[in-house]
C-alpha cells in the first residue's frame, strides 16, 4: 500500500468511527436537521381522503386483424 491507499483507508475508518458514536453512543444522535424547525403539515393533509363512491372501472376493448388488417 502506498502513502495515499494507507491515508485513504484512514478516513474512511475515522469517519465510519465518528458515524458509529454519533449514531449510538451520543446522548443527543446525529441529526443534521433541527426537527423543531421543520414545519407541521396542514390539518387536512394529515387525515385520510375517504372515497365512499364505488371504484372506477374501465372498460378495455381489444380488438384482433390479420395481417390484411380485416379484424377477426
Amino acid at each position: 500500500m502506498n502513502f495515499s491507499q494507507k491515508l485513504g483507508l484512514f478516513i474512511l475508518i475515522l469517519i465510519s468511527a465518528a458515524y458509529v458514536y454519533f449514531s449510538f453512543f451520543h446522548k443527543e444522535g446525529f441529526s443534521p436537521v433541527d426537527i423543531s424547525d421543520v414545519p407541521e403539515l396542514p390539518p387536512a393533509a394529515q387525515e385520510p381522503v375517504v372515497n365512499n363512491n364505488k371504484p372506477e372501472t374501465k372498460t378495455v376493448k381489444i380488438f384482433i386483424s390479420d395481417s390484411n388488417g380485416k379484424l377477426l
